[in-house]
């Protein structure tokens, strides 16, 4: 009551108090992401593509405990993007709980797969890896004859392409996909699935896996014409050279909606910094777009220049 009488006062009184549009706390982030991702199933989009900042814990996995007492999650950064990616295909699992039975979730390494088999006791799902096609490694032979059926060994074996999609998928969650897979999911995407099958690809990290490999004639138009952007909140495909210390976030809420670039900045004290913390608005916007803004772009809007 005293938050919203305050709200009525700063208006009354003509103090530009903005209706936030960022969201920081995760029960937040998440909200806005369930409800961009409905609405682009009820537009009946198949191929859609979501982007969170990486190593943020979910809280989604309890912390295990290691031999010494410390939290085994203090392991190394990329280990924290893995358990990130994990938890995130995880949160979306939830969101297709109707759909559990006929859900597939597939990471680029079957140790990756193993992690997620191991943490998921209740999910009724399948999780697969990009890396049956792919060379075995030392002790990879033990892991698949653990946890692949007989049927699945043999369909992967038999298949063009050397990934199993099991009959019958009707969303399929690709976690953190690596600029190597992109070769296998353009085959899963348009050679192999229809637009039955709702396909997420999350934290695949496109702009920098098209800056890795360059621009090749239209290597990549298969990805900018089949999937779509649902919801983007994580900071902008920027050298940090460029950015300094600066705090940046580019997000996008659902279909239709505008391009935001947000910096976070220090809200002054006092009344409207109070409202300003309690709105969960800590970002100004520094630029808006129609559709995905390229590099330059942003870096016009934030006066730097592009490496």
């Amino acid at each position: 009551m005293l938050l919203l009488t305050l709200v009525i006062v700063g208006t009354s009184l003509g103090l530009a108090v903005k209706t936030p549009v960022y969201p920081v706390q995760i029960r937040s982030v998440v909200s806005k992401m369930t409800a961009a991702c409905q609405k682009a199933l009820e537009e009946r989009r198949s191929r859609v593509e979501v982007e969170l900042p990486p190593a943020v814990d979910w809280g989604v996995e309890m912390k295990k405990q290691s031999s010494s007492g410390a939290p085994s999650g203090t392991t190394g950064n990329a280990e924290k993007i893995k358990k990130s990616n994990r938890e995130a295909a995880r949160l979306f699992t939830e969101m297709f709980s109707m759909l559990q039975t006929t859900t597939v979730v597939l990471f680029p390494t079957e140790l990756e797969a193993l992690e997620a088999r191991s943490a998921w006791s209740s999910f009724k799902g399948q999780v697969l890896s990009l890396e049956a096609s792919s060379k075995p490694a030392k002790g990879y032979s033990k892991l698949r004859s653990r946890r692949f059926t007989a049927e699945e060994q043999e369909a992967v074996l038999l298949s063009s392409d050397g990934v199993y999609i099991p009959d019958g998928c009707e969303v399929l969650i690709v976690a953190g996909p690596r600029a190597k897979d992109y070769k296998q999911l353009r085959k899963i995407c348009v050679e192999r699935l229809t637009d039955e099958t709702c396909v997420i690809n999350l934290n695949g990290r496109f702009e920098a896996v098209r800056a890795s490999e360059g621009a090749e004639g239209d290597k990549h138009k298969w990805y900018e014409d089949t999937f779509q952007n649902v919801f983007h909140y994580s900071p902008p495909a920027l050298s940090d050279k460029a950015l300094g210390a600066r705090e940046l976030l580019l997000y996008h809420e659902g279909p239709g909606a505008k391009w935001l670039l947000g910096e976070k900045v220090k809200k002054e004290g006092g009344v409207l910094g109070a409202i300003a913390k309690a709105l969960e608005n800590p970002f100004e916007t520094r630029g808006t777009w129609d559709a995905k803004p390229t590099a330059e772009e942003m870096a016009q809007a934030l006066a730097i220049t592009v490496a």
